[in-house]
């Protein structure tokens, strides 16, 4: 019901079609709600959705050595090792009814806690393989370089986030046409979270350096909608 409310406010603010990367623990209510707008049920945009996205093995979020190793926590997203496994899992989404396939190419796992590759180059290449064979899309979550360089030539069709893209890199997904979805609502969303920041106070770093990665007239635009916001909307 709450999903039906939130997306019947997004239409009426003039979003007519949306894609949902990955229902975040959700299951595959997306796939419900997707239904429901068709089907003319709830109002709402147009979706293309993601389902649960895909993980590898034991490397998102929560961290498991601040747990009792006895206890089963709750995933984000389908947890997946291997390219049998990581195959199958993109055919069972497809099969529930993803239009897309969210995979996480980079976490924070590295010996220092710092963001870097999750996935082999070989289950990388085999996730993305089986999605274009049916036709759907691959999306890609990487924020540290030598995962959207790993991403790149793999096949995706969108980099997400890609906060730490060196230039180089940024120069090779052009070269590719591959597009590059930069991080401003989600840096938003965690400065909240983490960082105490504000709505409509200083920027954090992490915005200011997804704001950055914008053409200049870009950045104008997204500051002339932030200003829209305020608006009441009409029906």
């Amino acid at each position: 019901m709450l999903a039906g409310k939130h997306a019947s406010a997004t239409l009426q603010a003039g979003l007519t079609t949306l894609r949902d990367l990955g229902s975040a623990g959700a299951g595959y209510a997306d796939v419900a709600v997707k239904r429901a707008i068709a089907d003319g049920v709830i109002d709402g945009p147009r979706l293309f959705i993601a389902t649960l996205a895909i993980v590898a093995s034991h490397s998102d979020g929560p961290a498991a050595r601040q747990f009792r190793p006895d206890m089963t926590l709750p995933q984000g997203a389908q947890e997946a090792t291997g390219v049998a496994e990581v195959t199958k899992a993109v055919r069972e989404q497809a099969a529930r009814g993803a239009d897309w396939i969210k995979i996480y190419a980079g976490y924070r796992s590295g010996i220092d806690g710092g963001a870097g590759p999750t996935f082999t180059m070989e289950e990388l290449t085999a996730m993305v393989q089986a999605a274009h064979v049916t036709g759907r899309k691959v999306a890609v979550h990487a924020s540290s370089d030598d995962a959207i360089r790993m991403a790149v030539p793999a096949g995706a069709d969108t980099i997400e986030h890609g906060y730490g893209a060196s230039e180089a890199t940024l120069r090779l997904m052009a070269e590719r046409k591959l597009a590059y979805v930069p991080p401003l609502t989600a840096s938003e969303a965690t400065g909240e979270y983490f960082q105490k920041h504000v709505r409509g106070g200083p920027p954090t770093p992490a915005m200011q350096h997804g704001r950055a990665r914008l053409p200049a007239g870009a950045q104008t635009r997204r500051e002339h909608r932030q200003r829209q916001r305020c608006r009441p909307v009409r029906a």
